[in-house]
């Protein structure tokens, strides 16, 4: 099965000052379907949701499905980890969370 790519994510230190910051990791975001730049199936594996909670707990489990859902249908991104954590990191600060 095809691999998703590699969210290595900063996510949780956003507001935490460099001595402190730890990186944090999801694989497969997204369920892409049998051909993953085709948006025949396009949804956010709910692990994916469960993890942005993780990094902002304070954050609502809708905007967080909304932030993953944004995440997952943008297929400019499909296969390039690096511009997917950079769309996963500006959702998270746009939210305000």
């Amino acid at each position: 099965m095809y691999k998703i790519v590699t969210v290595a994510a900063a996510v949780a230190c956003l507001a935490v000052p460099a001595a402190a910051q730890n990186s944090r990791v999801f694989e497969q975001p997204c369920n892409r379907g049998p051909v993953p730049h085709w948006a025949v199936i396009n949804e956010t594996h709910s692990d994916f949701i469960d993890f942005i909670q993780e990094v902002r707990p304070k954050m609502p489990r809708e905007q967080a499905s909304y932030i993953a859902y944004q995440v997952c249908s943008d297929m400019s991104i499909v296969g390039n980890s690096e511009e997917l954590t950079k769309r996963l990191n500006l959702l998270i600060r746009k939210s305000g969370y």
